[in-house]
Formats: C-alpha cells, structure tokens, sequence
C-alpha cells in the first residue's frame, strides 16, 4: 500500500540530508561499540594470558577492558543525546515548512492569518 505524499517525503532534500547524517553516525558508532564490546570476550576466550596481565595495582587488563565498556557505553550515550538535539532542529525545520505547505495548499496559495 503506497502512501499519497510518501514518495514525495522521501525524495525531500531536507529528509536525505536528516538521513545521511543519522547513518553517518549510528553505523561507525555501531561498529565502534560491537567491536569493543566483543574484545574482551573474544580475548578471554582465545588468549587468557593477556587479559590476566596485570595492568595497574593488581588490576589486569580483563577488568580495566570491563570497567571501559561501562565508560565507553556512558560516552556514546551523552554523544548520542548531543547529536539527536541537532536532529531534533532539523526535524523541527522539516515539520514548519510541511506545515506551511499545507496551509498554503488549504487556502489555495493565499497567506492564512494565525
């Protein structure tokens, strides 16, 4: 089922640009956080004598890895809400000029008083 104004949304300049910003972060960021996350398991699993390498004051490397994730997690969070208020202004400018589009399309190209 074909939506009436989906094909146009979709080929709106302002949406391809809300979209290519999104992907070029979510997908890197993805990539980042798998890959970190399954170092310390891949490497506690095939080579357990270095992560039993004492790092830091009796600490080895499998929990200072550990303790990074809950950092590292925290971090992309704080990143993401960062650059999901700048998505928010995007999406906002989107929303207005839809808006003025469809009063004017309502009152026949004249300007509405509101």
């Amino acid at each position: 089922m074909k939506l009436p104004g989906a094909e146009r949304l979709r080929s709106d300049v302002l949406i391809q640009v809300l979209l290519k910003r999104k992907k070029s972060f979510i997908i890197p960021a993805t990539l980042f956080f798998l890959s970190f996350y399954f170092t310390l398991p891949v490497l506690t699993s095939f080579y357990p004598e270095i992560v039993n390498v004492i790092i830091w004051r009796g600490i080895s490397l499998a929990w200072m890895l550990a303790f990074a994730q809950f950092v590292m997690t925290g971090l992309i969070v704080v990143l993401y809400i960062w650059k999901a208020h700048r998505y928010d202004t995007l999406v906002e400018k989107i929303r207005m000029e839809r808006l003025r589009e469809y009063e004017d399309s309502i009152s026949g190209g004249e300007k509405v008083n509101t």
